[in-house]
């Protein structure tokens, strides 16, 4: 997925289909490469299509166009888990994140993904990305009754391209009862 477009291997080729309208889903773009086409990757304008079997002698993948202008849009955050407002949260509770594209995954550091309490204290943890999920891990449990910020601050976490966030996403959560 790239933003409001969706990329698909198909077998006998790769799509880019329009997701701006879910309901209305079109396809806006097609690939082909010898052999059972199975993977299409967005990385900015251009996709990394590939096939896993049956590919020609030495053409398994290939990188092409599939937008004429550059990609210049970051990512944007779509999902997190737990959600903002969430209460009764388990202390044994990761954070994630899913953004609309792949995320570049040394743009993820404790500086443009903060996670602390409401007393002001840093939560040490590490940090997994995989294409567009971000995950937060605690390296212990979250503190008992206790409400949980997350911040990532505009200009941080970047998409393949480089591309920053352009808004800073803060949202708060419970181990408790309630927020404070």
């Amino acid at each position: 997925r790239h933003h409001d477009h969706l990329f698909q291997g198909e077998g006998d080729f790769g799509a880019v289909y329009d997701f701006s309208k879910p309901s209305e889903l079109s396809e806006v773009g097609r690939f082909s490469l010898s052999g059972d086409l199975d993977t299409v990757t967005p990385v900015g304008n251009v996709a990394v299509v590939s096939v896993d079997h049956g590919a020609k002698d030495g053409v398994s993948s290939t990188v092409v166009p599939w937008q004429s202008e550059v990609d210049t849009r970051g990512p944007t955050p779509e999902l997190m888990f737990p959600q903002d407002g969430e209460v009764e949260v388990a202390v044994t509770s990761g954070v994630g994140v899913v953004f609309d594209e792949a995320i570049l995954d040394v743009s993820v550091f404790d500086g443009s993904f903060r996670v602390w309490t409401h007393r002001g204290e840093a939560i040490p943890g590490r940090f997994y990305v995989q294409e567009n999920i971000v995950n937060f891990v605690p390296d212990m449990p979250l503190p008992d009754d206790t409400t949980i910020t997350v911040s990532l601050p505009e200009l941080g976490i970047s998409d393949l391209m480089f591309n920053p966030i352009s808004e800073t996403l803060e949202y708060s959560f419970s181990t408790g009862s309630q927020l404070r």
